[in-house]
């Protein structure tokens, strides 16, 4: 289930569950770019999309989590090879 607010995206309202789904990828995608999270995500890909969702205040069901998971997955994968590429 969607939450409706989110207090650390100030008080985001998400209408759907999409929406949701959709704002925390980003945030993910934010955070690992711009942390170097990378190596925490790819330890464990499900702990650390739980993890992050519970800390911005957002419950999300094993199905919802596995989505995330796997989209910031792709992302990280495809920055991955073009980072190989660069180099």
């Amino acid at each position: 289930m969607y939450q409706k607010s989110n207090q650390l995206a100030g008080g985001h309202e998400f209408a759907t569950a999409q929406d949701m789904l959709d704002w925390l990828e980003k945030a993910m995608t934010d955070n690992i770019r711009n942390n170097r999270d990378r190596h925490r995500f790819e330890a464990d890909p499900y702990v650390y999309t739980v993890n992050f969702a519970e800390a911005a205040g957002l419950a999300l069901d094993d199905s919802q989590a596995g989505d995330v998971q796997r989209r910031v997955q792709q992302w990280v994968e495809q920055q991955y090879s073009e980072a190989v590429i660069e180099e």
